[in-house]
C-alpha cells in the first residue's frame, strides 16, 4: 500500500487528505484485530480468513477502476479491518494445521515471506506505473493473488487427528502428600514430577497417554 498516497494524490485528492488515508488504515485495524479474535471465537478461524481475504479483493479491483474521493476513504477503513483481521487469524490457522511444535519457526518463515512480498511488490508495482503510467495493472495483479489466497485458504485442512502424533495436555495439579513421598520419574513418558507437600502443573508433549510410575 505504498502507492496509495501518490495514487490519491493523482486521482485528485490533496497531499493531506491523501497521508489521512494511512492514519485510517492504522485506525481501522486496532478495530480489525480485536473484532477478528472475537469473531473468530464463535465463528472459527477460516470464516474470518475467507471474509477478510475476499473483502480485500473486492475493494482493491474496486479502486482500481474507481477512484474518487469517498471511495478512497471506504477503500483505507476496509482495508484496515480485513487486513489487520487476516494478519490476526494466521497465527491461529498455523497452530491449527502444524501443531505447536515448530509454530515459531512456522510463523517466522510466514513473516519473512512477508516481508519479501512487502519489499519486492512496491518496487514492482512502481516499475509498472513508470512503464505504462497507471497503477490499474498493479491493483488486477495483487486482486487475482488475493483470490488464488481465498481458494487456498477454503481448500487447506488441518491434518486429521490419527495423523497427529504429538498433542499438547496440560495436566491436572497433583498433590504428593505424606503418602505419597518421594520423587517421580519425568521423562518423555513420564512428565510429571512431585515431592511432598507440593502442587504441581507441568504441560507436557506426549504421545497417545501418559503413564505415571512410582520409582
Amino acid at each position: 500500500m505504498m502507492h496509495i498516497v501518490p495514487y490519491a494524490v493523482d486521482s485528485g485528492m490533496t497531499s493531506v487528505q491523501a497521508a489521512t488515508l494511512l492514519t485510517l488504515i492504522g485506525i481501522s485495524g486496532i478495530g480489525g484485530r480485536l473484532l477478528s479474535g472475537l469473531i473468530s471465537d464463535k465463528t472459527g478461524i477460516k470464516p474470518v480468513m475467507v471474509f477478510c481475504l475476499t473483502a480485500l479483493a473486492v475493494i482493491t479491483l474496486w479502486i482500481a477502476f474507481s477512484n474518487d474521493t469517498r471511495t478512497f476513504y471506504i477503500f483505507a477503513a476496509v482495508y484496515g479491518i480485513t487486513y489487520s483481521g487476516f494478519v490476526t487469524m494466521m497465527v491461529r490457522i498455523a497452530r491449527q494445521i502444524f501443531g505447536m511444535k515448530s509454530l515459531g519457526s512456522i510463523f517466522g518463515a510466514l513473516m519473512v515471506s512477508d516481508g519479501i512480498g512487502f519489499g519486492v511488490g512496491p518496487w514492482l508495482a512502481g516499475y509498472i506505473f513508470d512503464i505504462t503510467g497507471e497503477y490499474q495493472i498493479s491493483f488486477i495483479a495483487v486482486t487475482a493473488g488475493l483470490i488464488a489466497a481465498t481458494a487456498i485458504t477454503i481448500i487447506i485442512k488441518p491434518p486429521s487427528k490419527k495423523h497427529t502424533r504429538w498433542k499438547m495436555h496440560q495436566h491436572r495439579p497433583y498433590y504428593a502428600g505424606p503418602a505419597h513421598l518421594g520423587l517421580y520419574r519425568a521423562s518423555s513418558n513420564h512428565c510429571v514430577s512431585g515431592a511432598a507437600g507440593f502442587y504441581f502443573f507441568k504441560p507436557c508433549l506426549i504421545y497417545h497417554e501418559l503413564p505415571i510410575k512410582r520409582l
